[in-house]
């Protein structure tokens, strides 16, 4: 499934989770785009530097990444959003997995001397 970015009513339920920089310079990258971002890597599985230059620098969106972890905006966001789901049931997330190991797999191969 390709990538869909959020539509603005979307972003206005979630928008108040995000923290605005208050001090120091302000933020040159509006905090939907950096979300954007994040949820763009997250969804393809790209690497931070193979980032579409249509987002923000990499070491940006990586450090707002870090500062909404570590202030527990995603916990917080997922609590949120999972308010209506009901509390009794079992639920099912599809994932994908790939080898983490690059190149291609070597399989060791015996060799028996005969005589």
């Amino acid at each position: 499934m390709a990538y869909v970015a959020l539509n603005d009513t979307q972003w206005q339920e979630i928008e108040e989770f995000f923290p605005i920089n208050t001090f120091g310079r302000p933020q040159k990258h509006p905090n939907r785009l950096i979300y954007e971002a994040i949820r763009y890597i997250l969804h393809t599985g790209i690497r931070w530097k193979e980032l579409p230059e249509r987002f923000p620098p990499k070491s940006t969106v990586f450090s707002r990444f870090q500062l909404w972890a570590k202030l527990g905006v995603f916990t917080k966001l997922k609590a949120y959003l999972r308010r209506d789901l009901p509390k009794e049931g079992l639920y099912f997330l599809d994932s994908t997995i790939k080898s983490a190991k690059k190149g291609p797999l070597r399989r060791a191969s015996r060799k028996t001397k005969r005589h």
